[in-house]
């Protein structure tokens, strides 16, 4: 999509992508800070741009607000409807100002909204794309409506393949070939200095664990406190480090923790961060630790990999993939605190940086920004060079 500035006169028109989004939430007072707190909004829409895209963002927001940053469109459109609109809501509104800006292909985050997806199909005579963001299939006859609109969606794109699975099998997505394994976003963060990093977070230990993720049943803090607190029989100097927001558990997290005298000198409960101190935790600590029983993709995962950080993590279909199948990290099984203990134990026992290199070249090869919009211009171009089917 790039062309020289001697084919600039003869070379097409850069592709033209619209990014959409039809959910937006209320706490904002103003557009642009609704995607100052999306960032993979913007870090997609930045990377497509780089990658020689012309992109438009369009998000449907309580007002109608419009700018232009780092080359990229963003327009916010009030169409009178609720955050999320009614299953029977078609958008019309926002649809009508997205398709005024005459994109050549559609890029709409979220399956959720199968009325809206339908009325868009039927309006735009180009390649549309969906990216799934922990998206689940819906209900009985909201099942039916999915189906029905997702005929005419040329690409699903999911974290991992695996999670397509169940809307295949309800013949939600009626054509497995349309089912690419592409992430949704990638991360800025870079490794650095451990020592600095530590030195600016307080954090010590040897080795240090960082856990990055809510305290609720999905995140299962107490699996992670039982396998942690096994290791700590072998290896005694170990500490781990509690990074979360939102933490409806976290009473019995802390009641968990002051029941064991190990766990109490070992484990520290930091809560919140802002984003700009979390490039230096991930860069302070040995290794990475979470314990999600499913996952759409998963953020914090990803932010330790760009810093090179190892993880042990569970499992699950979106963690093998984004660790090489496991070959870059220690799956245990989900809930299962015993397999966790003997995964800490095997990290431990291999050292934090044996990995490290291949942890961070696999990232930028296959989950960093520019990889992902490498691979989703591929696809847009793959999209416009055939025929609607």
């Amino acid at each position: 999509m790039n062309a020289s500035p001697s084919e600039s006169k003869t070379a097409a028109p850069a592709t033209r992508i619209a990014l959409v989004n039809f959910y937006y939430e209320r706490r904002f007072d103003h557009f642009d800070g609704l995607i100052q707190s999306w960032r993979t909004t913007a870090n997609l829409a930045g990377a497509l741009s780089r990658a020689g895209c012309r992109v438009a963002v369009f998000q449907r927001f309580d007002a109608d607000e419009s700018f232009e940053r780092d080359g990229v469109a963003y327009a916010a459109v009030a169409d009178g409807l609720p955050p999320s609109p009614r299953i029977w809501q078609r958008a019309r509104r926002f649809c009508r100002r997205l398709l005024a800006w005459r994109p050549d292909a559609i890029h709409v985050h979220g399956m959720s909204f199968p009325t809206q997806i339908a009325h868009l199909r039927r309006t735009f005579q180009g390649p549309l794309v969906l990216q799934n963001h922990a998206d689940q299939p819906l209900k009985r006859w909201r099942a039916r409506l999915q189906a029905r609109a997702f005929r005419g969606v040329d690409a699903f794109l999911f974290a991992a393949r695996e999670l397509a699975e169940p809307w295949l099998a309800r013949r939600i997505i009626a054509n497995a070939s349309r089912v690419r394994q592409i992430m949704e976003d990638g991360s800025r963060f870079q490794p650095g200095d451990r020592q600095a990093a530590r030195a600016r977070t307080g954090l010590t230990g040897s080795p240090i664990f960082l856990w990055v993720g809510h305290l609720n049943d999905n995140k299962d803090p107490f699996t992670a406190l039982a396998g942690f607190e096994r290791l700590l029989a072998v290896s005694p100097g170990a500490r781990l480090y509690m990074i979360f927001r939102d933490a409806p558990l976290a009473a019995r997290v802390r009641a968990r923790i002051s029941a064991s005298q190990d766990l109490r000198d070992a484990t520290t409960l930091i809560g919140a961060a802002t984003h700009d101190d979390m490039e230096a935790y991930f860069q302070a600590a040995d290794f990475f630790l979470l314990g999600s029983h499913r996952e759409g993709s998963g953020y914090a995962l990803m932010e330790a990999l760009a810093c090179g950080l190892t993880p042990v993590v569970t499992d699950i279909p979106t963690f093998r993939a984004m660790t090489d199948g496991g070959r870059l990290g220690f799956l245990f099984k989900p809930g299962d605190a015993d397999s966790l203990a003997r995964q800490l134990t095997a990290a431990v026992q291999l050292g934090p940086d044996r990995r490290s290199g291949e942890i961070r070249g696999f990232y930028e090869r296959e989950l960093g920004l520019e990889a992902i919009a490498r691979k989703m211009t591929a696809l847009y171009d793959e999209l416009l060079g055939s025929p609607r089917s």
